[in-house]
C-alpha cells in the first residue's frame, strides 16, 4: 500500500547550486523581505516607522564532501533552490555567496549564505 504524503509539512529537502546539488544536513532557511521597518518614536509617542530596502536571502548548512569549500567565494551570479518536502521551492536567481566560509571538520559540514535582488517561493 502506498504511504501518502499529501499530508507531511516539513522533513526531507534538497539543496542546489546552479543546478549541482549539494548534501544538505540541516538549517535550510531563507528571507524573502525586500524591506525592513523600524518603528520612529518620539518624546510625544509613536511617529510611524522607517524603510530601507533588504537583500533576500537563503543560508544552508551543507556537507564538506566533495565540494572544494574555495570556490563558494567565486559564486556571484549563482542559482539557489532548496526544494522542501511540502513542494514549496524556495528560488533565488543572481545571488552571490557571502558568508565567510567556516568548515566544521568534526561534522565534516559548512554553512553557506547567497544573498541576492530576489527571492521567491513556489508551490507545485
Amino acid at each position: 500500500m502506498a504511504v501518502s504524503n499529501t499530508r507531511r509539512v516539513a522533513g526531507v529537502a534538497s539543496f542546489t547550486i546552479d543546478g549541482s546539488p549539494y548534501m544538505l544536513v540541516d538549517g535550510f532557511v531563507w528571507s524573502p523581505s525586500t524591506v525592513s521597518r523600524e518603528t520612529s518614536l518620539g518624546l510625544d509617542g509613536l511617529h510611524g516607522f522607517k524603510e530601507m530596502p533588504v537583500a533576500g536571502w537563503i543560508e544552508a548548512n551543507i556537507r564538506d564532501s566533495g565540494v572544494r569549500v574555495e570556490d563558494f567565494n567565486a559564486m556571484t551570479s549563482s542559482t539557489v533552490v532548496g526544494t522542501m518536502a511540502n513542494g514549496k521551492q524556495v528560488i533565488m536567481s543572481l545571488g552571490w555567496c557571502t558568508s565567510a566560509l567556516e568548515v566544521d571538520g568534526t561534522e565534516g559540514t559548512v554553512k553557506v549564505r547567497f544573498e541576492g535582488p530576489d527571492v521567491t517561493e513556489v508551490f507545485s
